[in-house]
């Protein structure tokens, strides 16, 4: 259900409003999803912007989190989202969004918030900066199956309680010289830990419930990672058609698989620059040809 405001009135220039539902199944018959929602945007008469929704999802039977296990109750849960910006026609943009989830008797919580700048000080010059941090608190994070008996069938279904948190900085920029020339440069720092505890199993299929795991898991499931990949692109198209594309990607990473990982988003990015990565270096050409 759509309504909308196409003039301006009380509080916007323009508005919209939406109700929704849905109800999804595998070819089991199995109910995997329902839920409602109901979102709404408004531009207002300064040209900023900004809209918020929210989901609430009922219980139902999740057929993917034992990776290929039974069945597994997913309690009833709400999610929610934000978004702002300033006027996209000026030379500073900014832009803000937020969003989370809850599961119902707080068994698992996300916060994700991130803040997007573009400057453009030129026709021919746009700079990116967007900086993102995510928190999860899961009461049953999927670890691993185990087939204890043998017969090449998992039938141990262990989860942990994970906290987590993850910050990541994407930079872009793209100066066009010419219409026919132009240089594009992309970075992201990517940095994150996690931390198990109160490992367990599935005590009974078709339920959210849980005994504890007394066997012993494969590796500990406890990370720590960093990366930085980045990409610079020169396009020139030296005829109508026919374009020359050379290219410099990185990828940089490293991991530590410890007990205690602690969060250090700063110097996890200035470390990431030292890491050991691939460098690749490549020339595209295409030649139009007018038959």
């Amino acid at each position: 259900v759509v309504y909308q405001i196409r003039e301006p009135w009380a509080l916007a220039e323009e508005s919209g409003f939406n109700l929704n539902g849905w109800q999804h199944w595998n070819y089991d018959g199995e109910v995997i999803r329902q839920g409602l929602n109901f979102n709404m945007w408004h531009d207002l008469t300064n040209n900023w912007w900004w809209n918020m929704g929210f989901n609430r999802e009922f219980s139902v039977m999740d057929d993917l989190i034992t990776r290929g296990g039974p069945l597994m109750k997913q309690p009833a849960g709400i999610e929610y989202w934000f978004g702002m910006g300033t006027d996209r026609r000026k030379p500073i943009e900014v832009r803000l969004f937020g969003n989370g989830d809850r599961l119902d008797d707080g068994v698992l919580f996300n916060q994700s918030y991130s803040l997007n700048l573009r400057l453009r000080p030129a026709p021919n010059f746009t700079f990116d900066l967007r900086p993102r941090y995510r928190k999860t608190t899961n009461f049953a994070q999927w670890i691993e199956g185990i087939d204890s008996d043998d017969d090449d069938e998992d039938d141990q279904f262990v989860f942990g309680h994970l906290k987590s948190n993850v910050w990541d900085v994407t930079t872009r920029v793209t100066w066009s010289f010419t219409p026919e020339m132009s240089l594009q440069a992309f970075v992201q720092q990517f940095v994150t830990a996690g931390d198990y505890r109160d490992i367990k199993q599935l005590a009974h299929p078709r339920t959210y419930s849980f005994v504890p795991f007394t066997g012993t898991l494969d590796e500990d499931p406890d990370f720590n990672r960093r990366s930085l990949k980045s990409n610079l692109v020169f396009r020139w198209e030296y005829r109508p058609g026919s374009t020359l594309f050379v290219v410099w990607s990185q990828s940089r990473s490293d991991s530590f698989d410890n007990t205690d990982p602690d969060f250090k988003p700063w110097s996890g990015m200035w470390d990431a620059l030292g890491d050991e990565g691939d460098n690749i270096f490549l020339v595209k050409v295409n030649y139009w040809l007018g038959l």
